[in-house]
């Protein structure tokens, strides 16, 4: 175990720790098959087997140059704005909100002084490749590689350097290939991100889309601009201090309490990045959803029973669950119509 990795392991609580025995065991070749999860097991196999980064590494390496294309300089400039606009709010919490292209060279970086000087350290900076085949798992390298948002906490990174650092990231899609063509990521020095910081995220994301959509040719335009006609939706999440992806077909129900967006679903309660269910209904567009009352949506496909009642109305029974679920008056001929049902 390297110096720097054996005083990381020495900060973690038991849960990071656990991600940092499955690192120190698979940077050895072992065998891991728990203590971390998929994505980033995934990405540490790309990273070692696939792009034989050396995970000693002690900064980012200079990014290829390469040619920008005209969209890229729009992805570049949107980004960027967006990137300003929160930088005040990720300087408050001691971070750095950096923006990168498609290929993971970062194109610029903004917070707070100490936490960018130490980043730029390790080459967090303009014209630094980013990228999981230059500096293996990163928020930055991950985004690139998924389709949702991501986090990457602590021990997840591939390279131990930088491990004391924790980030929330989101790539930007073209809508006409739906391959990555930029990244904009919140990072921050030993301590855990807050839940907030990753919806402005994907809203800036969202924006930078949309603008990309409307330069195509109507001709060429897709129907669903943020992903393909057959891809389901991904909702971003949080499950014990750490950003999850949540397919529409994991989530039974969705539930607005005191201003929060709870999510019910195979991995069990859930809280969803939306500030509330219309935003919510919007994200999981095609999806079988459906409102019972002003606080809770339920996936239709999840309805095993629909209970009828003279004086108490109409009631609904989800797969696996013993409580019954009223539904308001109003919802009902909404209700019958998503089940299909007379």
């Amino acid at each position: 175990m390297s110096g720097h990795a054996a005083s990381h392991l020495n900060r973690l609580d038991a849960r990071d720790r656990q991600a940092a025995d499955a690192w120190e065991r698979f940077a050895r070749g072992e065998a891991v098959r728990g203590g971390v999860r998929a994505d980033i097991l995934l990405s540490w196999h790309r990273s070692r087997d696939d792009y034989r980064v050396n995970p000693s590494r002690e900064s980012a390496p200079v990014a290829a140059d390469g040619p920008q294309s005209t969209d890229g300089v729009v992805v570049a400039a949107e980004l960027g704005a967006a990137a300003i606009e929160i930088a005040a709010d990720v300087e408050a919490i001691g971070g750095v909100v950096s923006v990168a292209d498609g290929t993971g060279r970062v194109l610029s970086a903004w917070g707070e002084r100490r936490a960018v000087a130490r980043a730029r350290d390790q080459n967090l900076g303009p014209w630094f490749g980013w990228s999981e085949s230059a500096t293996g798992t990163t928020g930055i390298g991950l985004a690139l590689e998924s389709r949702g948002p991501v986090g990457v906490v602590g021990a997840e990174h591939w390279c131990s350097v930088f491990q004391d650092w924790s980030c929330n990231a989101v790539a930007v899609r073209d809508p006409a290939t739906n391959e990555s063509v930029g990244v904009i990521a919140i990072s921050a020095w030993r301590r855990t991100l807050p839940e907030t910081t990753l919806a402005p995220l994907v809203q800036a994301v969202h924006r930078v889309e949309r603008r990309l959509h409307e330069r195509l040719p109507q001709a060429q335009r897709p129907v669903a601009p943020r992903r393909a006609a057959s891809a389901p939706a991904r909702i971003a999440a949080t499950h014990a201090g750490r950003m999850i992806v949540v397919l529409a077909h994991e989530i039974q129900l969705a539930e607005f309490v005191e201003g929060v967006v709870w999510l019910q679903t195979e991995r069990g309660r859930v809280r969803a990045i939306a500030r509330n269910l219309l935003e919510l209904e919007q994200k999981l567009d095609g999806a079988p959803f459906v409102r019972i009352s002003r606080q809770v949506l339920v996936n239709a496909d999840c309805v095993r029973e629909v209970t009828r009642s003279r004086s108490r109305g109409v009631w609904i029974g989800l797969d696996g669950g013993d409580v019954l679920l009223p539904v308001s008056r109003r919802r009902v001929p909404e209700l019958r119509q998503a089940l299909n049902v007379s």
